[in-house]
């Protein structure tokens, strides 16, 4: 008898033994558990959908000489994992359920200890030059719920982030450029394993966006491209191949994001460059009304006007963006005065030539200049006002 009371003690002991090692292997949080044969080196299926939804919170800076952009917004993935089993009745301090409806079960978790417990997804935002999170005691850089919807358990994980990255910025219609830079966020895995989805609309990206006021553009935030769906490796690298026994060519992975569409305010240029070179050569035309036979009256104004336009032409030159081929429109407009105003010069000098060089009487060939200055007066400002309407035309149109 003594015997099977201690057998049946030692069978006892072993079953709570079990159970003890079972729930040891079971971690918990609250009312999300993960089962002892979880593994997060194994994602939850052969293809993973994971949904990107980034939200911009403020654009800080556009740098028209480093052609960067630095931001900041919340990058949002959602994905399932029905690896992880949700209980609604084991509640906790370290769970919160923020709903319980029949159809959605929503839980949000103040422990990041569980992201270093569970399968998160790779993601690479490229052109990349700086990315900086927001640590630190009180500050909430990262955001982590479950949903349990249509019996599938979604993860979904917010990161507050703040990246530059690069953009291939062309400035040729300076300073009526319009700018439109990838912002690529794209998988760290295959295309055959994990895929990016975004399912936003041009509103929902710039949902938070505050712009910030001394930056020179108005910027509004793009879906994608289609052709900007995947990416792959161009061409065939022989060393791959031969390594891993696959043809670079075929190699591909998923990439989803948004587009920073810039859209330079080229007002204020008018008041600083345009109007002021625009008015010298308007002024230039006044040495028509003045006579041939006044040399410096007549060729100080020009003159004056030239190194007017010289000095406006460096300033543009130094605070103007670099332009890789060619010039920008900018450069263009103060080209165009710089013509005009040594055609009046050129004008002037062809008029003393005729007076000095050419025979006949003193009087008739001053009555002849004078005809002529009647002539540029009005040739003059009519090119001078076909010119001008064509180059705004162009460039406003673009």
């Amino acid at each position: 008898m003594a015997g099977l009371l201690h057998e049946a003690l030692i069978r006892v002991s072993i079953g709570i033994l079990c159970v003890n090692i079972a729930c040891a292997k079971q971690r918990c949080w609250g009312p999300l558990c993960l089962g002892g044969e979880y593994d997060k080196t194994e994602s939850p299926d052969d293809l993973v959908k994971v949904l990107v939804n980034p939200m911009i919170g403020e654009v800080f800076k556009v740098d028209d000489l480093q052609f960067t952009i630095s931001f900041d917004m919340w990058l949002r993935l959602s994905w399932i994992d029905n690896r992880l089993k949700i209980d609604t009745k084991n509640g906790s301090r370290r769970g919160v359920i923020l709903s319980t409806d029949e159809k959605v079960t929503a839980i949000n978790l103040q422990s990041r200890q569980i992201l270093h417990q569970i399968w998160v997804p790779e993601v690479i935002i490229p052109h990349q030059k700086l990315l900086k999170l927001n640590p630190g005691p009180g500050f909430r850089d990262e955001v982590l719920a479950f949903m349990l919807k249509d019996e599938n358990v979604w993860v979904d994980y917010w990161s507050w982030i703040k990246p530059t990255i690069t953009c291939p910025m062309s400035f040729n219609w300076y300073p009526f450029d319009v700018q439109n830079c990838l912002m690529a966020i794209q998988s760290g895995f295959p295309i055959e394993f994990m895929v990016l989805k975004s399912q936003h609309k041009s509103k929902d990206f710039a949902s938070f966006h505050f712009q910030n006021a001394l930056i020179d553009y108005d910027i509004s935030i793009l879906p994608p491209p289609p052709d900007a769906s995947y990416i792959e490796m161009g061409g065939n690298v022989d060393a791959w191949h031969d390594f891993y026994g696959v043809p670079a060519s075929s190699w591909r992975w998923s990439q989803t994001g948004f587009v920073f569409n810039l859209s330079r305010r080229w007002t204020r240029y008018i008041f600083i460059y345009y109007l002021p070179s625009g008015l010298c050569v308007i002024t230039s035309w006044a040495s028509f009304l003045i006579s041939p036979q006044i040399v410096p009256g007549r060729m100080s104004l020009l003159v004056t006007l030239f190194l007017s336009l010289t000095t406006l032409l460096v300033s543009t030159i130094t605070s103007s963006p670099t332009v890789a081929v060619g010039i920008s429109a900018l450069t263009a407009w103060i080209i165009i005065q710089y013509v005009f105003i040594v055609a009046a010069i050129i004008a002037y000098a062809v008029l003393l030539a005729y007076i000095r060089f050419m025979d006949g009487e003193e009087t008739k060939k001053i009555i002849s200049a004078k005809s002529m200055d009647k002539t540029f007066i009005i040739l003059f400002p009519l090119i001078y006002s076909v010119i001008c309407c064509l180059y705004w035309t162009v460039c406003i149109c673009h």
